[in-house]
């Protein structure tokens, strides 16, 4: 039976994601050579945008009848080509790539409403409005102190910024920062207790919803002191069963919720005396080099080639 030719774009004119890419389609193509039912080729597209198939130059025509699907870790719109999907789809290859609609951290307030129709919790949050006068008293009406100010950018990646014991700190915070137009900044609630990640891979060994190790990402307490390193192997937090147990419940309420064909990661704040907080949702279109995923595929038994598999099924 012949393999299937799987195409990694990577590279592109963005010189700040340029690096990146590169050392997340080197992952995908390490992992393809694992796998019997693959073969991999490496579509570098370089800083002049001129695309490169396993090393040569190529027109993009060329790609037919030599790749059967494409899976790319580069920017969609290229500056000089334009979409890589829609360039893919005059070609007739297929493509795996994150939707407008992935969930990238950030969970809108559409979801919210639903995931907390599950039983499962999520911070509260208030979206700053710079232009209230009335900000402090939307502040105080919302939540107590301490608060966690986060900004969300527009695909929905979310970046911490600080946390703030009072509300005089916040504002101190909040007259020093550069403001970015582009980017929403949102208060949060203040929740202490261990993040976990767990991530969980649909239709996967004969299971709908299966959910690899718990890992262990930092402590949050109120001295406001966090472990920020990724736990690794010796160094690493192993979840207890009561702690893989309730996550996995969790993980599993949601994932049935959203039923995404992609894997899903979701960071949760666990306080063992109360319910998990689910403060995160990242959608994962193909594998990459994040250290949260590697190290749940890791203690969890699960080699990477598996792992690509189940996604290029999905997409095949």
């Amino acid at each position: 039976m012949r393999t299937i030719r799987v195409g990694v774009i990577r590279g592109g004119r963005n010189s700040d994601n340029y690096q990146k890419s590169i050392s997340n389609g080197a992952i995908i193509l390490r992992a393809l050579r694992e796998h019997d039912d693959y073969t991999g080729h490496d579509i570098l597209i370089d800083k002049d945008e001129v695309w490169h198939l396993d090393g040569v130059p190529i027109v993009q025509a060329n790609l037919i009848n030599k790749i059967d699907i494409c899976i790319s870790t580069t920017d969609d719109i290229l500056e000089k080509s334009g979409s890589l999907s829609k360039i893919l789809k005059s070609l007739g290859i297929k493509h795996v790539y994150p939707s407008k609609e992935s969930l990238r951290g950030y969970i809108p307030d559409s979801l919210k409403e639903q995931i907390k129709s599950v039983g499962v919790r999520t911070p509260k949050q208030l979206d700053l409005d710079f232009n209230d006068t009335n900000l402090a008293g939307q502040i105080h009406k919302t939540f107590s102190p301490p608060y966690s100010l986060i900004k969300v950018d527009s695909t929905g990646i979310v970046s911490h910024i600080t946390h703030s014991k009072n509300i005089d700190e916040l504002f101190e915070v909040l007259e020093k920062q550069e403001l970015d137009s582009n980017q929403k900044y949102i208060l949060e609630e203040y929740i202490n207790g261990e993040e976990w990640a767990v991530n969980i891979i649909p239709n996967f060994r004969d299971t709908k919803f299966y959910t690899l190790h718990p890992v262990y990402l930092n402590t949050v307490n109120p001295a406001f002191k966090s472990n920020v390193q990724i736990s690794r192997s010796a160094e690493g937090r192993f979840a207890t069963p009561h702690v893989h147990g309730t996550l996995d419940l969790y993980g599993k309420l949601v994932a049935g919720l959203i039923n995404s064909q992609n894997p899903i990661t979701f960071i949760f704040r666990y306080d063992p005396n109360k319910k998990p907080v689910l403060f995160r949702i990242i959608d994962r279109h193909t594998l990459n080099d994040d250290a949260i995923l590697l190290e749940a595929l890791k203690e969890s038994i699960v080699s990477e080639s598996e792992y690509l598999d189940s996604i290029l099924k999905a997409w095949r």
